[in-house]
């Protein structure tokens, strides 16, 4: 799970892939099952967007859904 500070827009939305999103007071939760390739990829572009993150979560994997656990 990643806490972004703000509110990701559609367009940066789209392009960030298969993940899920929902919208906090002031912040973005986003979360989803991702490959240390695709969350270098999902930094960069939030970085390269102004975007900062504050919060960073790894969850295990459960290995019946390969969702994370929980």
């Amino acid at each position: 799970m990643l806490r972004i500070r703000g509110i990701i827009g559609p367009l940066l939305r789209i392009s960030l892939g298969n993940v899920h999103y929902r919208a906090v007071p002031c912040q973005t939760t986003i979360t989803g099952a991702l490959s240390e390739a695709a969350l270098h990829k999902l930094l960069t572009r939030l970085d390269e967007s102004g975007l900062e993150v504050v919060h960073l979560q790894r969850f295990p994997l459960r290995a019946d859904t390969l969702t994370p656990a929980g």
